[in-house]
């Protein structure tokens, strides 16, 4: 299912929802995974912003977040608008946290790691947290072209809980 899922996406034979046209009027469920309508419209205004439709998007079928995002994500130079790599991985998931369903991505997300390989691509890796603790097994990985573009983002990673960290229970009563 995973295959043909990222298959049908890349090669473009999607139904309606999923790389074509949004009228970020619906939301798409496939299996038990649902894309909801603010994710749709971040897509489309993505597309829009960098002139292209050409963004490939594979969605998770557990929770609806992208797993992988590859294309015309940022324009060349994009990260020396910044101090650092993680500082343009970071400003851009922020730019599109609808999209992500994530609701401070600059919050729930540190680096993990930053390398940069022999293409010249830099790889930021990013853990994410709420509320302080880390969300195992969760984590983003931004590529950064030789150029300075955001070239694909990939992992697999959690929407913003929705829930408190806060005991109910006393130390003695646990």
């Amino acid at each position: 299912m995973r295959f043909s899922l990222l298959l049908a996406l890349v090669i473009g034979i999607t139904g309606p929802g999923l790389a074509g046209n949004h009228s970020g009027t619906r939301s798409m469920n496939i299996g038990s995974m649902a894309v909801t309508p603010a994710q749709l419209a971040d897509l489309a205004a993505l597309r829009s912003q960098q002139g292209s439709r050409q963004i490939v998007v594979a969605w998770s079928e557990t929770n609806g977040t992208p797993t992988f995002l590859s294309g015309a994500l940022t324009g060349p130079g994009y990260a020396s608008r910044f101090p650092g790599a993680a500082d343009a991985a970071i400003a851009f998931l922020s730019a599109h946290a609808p999209l992500l369903k994530l609701q401070d991505p600059a919050r729930e997300l540190r680096l993990h790691s930053r390398e940069t390989d022999q293409l010249g691509m830099t790889h930021v890796k990013l853990d994410q947290y709420y509320s302080g603790l880390r969300v195992i097994g969760s984590q983003m990985i931004v590529h950064i072209g030789r150029d300075g573009s955001i070239a694909s983002i990939n992992g697999r990673y959690d929407p913003t809980p929705v829930m408190t960290v806060v005991p109910t229970q006393s130390p003695d009563a646990a």
